[in-house]
């Protein structure tokens, strides 16, 4: 890996750290900035909001597909639990549970990654950082 992709790697890490107060804020934080950065590869399940009230529910997980990675991290009653997934074709082959460093430092190279391929993914990276 070159610097340049050394310090891209962790500038992203960073930035998907910066927001780690509590599991309601951290998959707020992560699901506006992921969705924002890339938002055809994130899906983001939100609680069912009750029946009277307004507006969605809080966010329950956010997942981002990249290539044949799919990388999770839900609200659990502990807090929250992040995982990496493998799968072709939208079908899961295995899934292991990661630590929080790993989660954010696996998706932080993935994008990375991505970013090598092409202007537009460089600058949805550029969105995820200035966020």
């Amino acid at each position: 890996m070159s610097n340049q992709s050394a310090d891209l790697v962790d500038r992203l890490a960073a930035a998907l750290r910066a927001d780690a107060a509590d599991a309601d804020a951290q998959l707020t934080a992560l699901a506006a900035r992921l969705s924002d950065a890339v938002p055809d590869a994130v899906r983001v399940d939100r609680d069912k909001a009750g029946l009277f009230s307004r507006g969605t529910g809080r966010v329950a997980a956010v997942s981002v597909a990249l290539g044949e990675r799919r990388w999770t991290v839900r609200r659990v009653a502990t807090g929250i639990q992040p995982e990496v997934s493998h799968e072709v074709r939208g079908i899961r082959l295995s899934s292991e549970p990661v630590s929080m460093a790993g989660w954010t430092d696996g998706l932080a190279r993935d994008l990375a990654a991505l970013a090598q391929g092409s202007a537009a993914d460089r600058a949805a990276l550029d969105r995820l950082l200035l966020s």
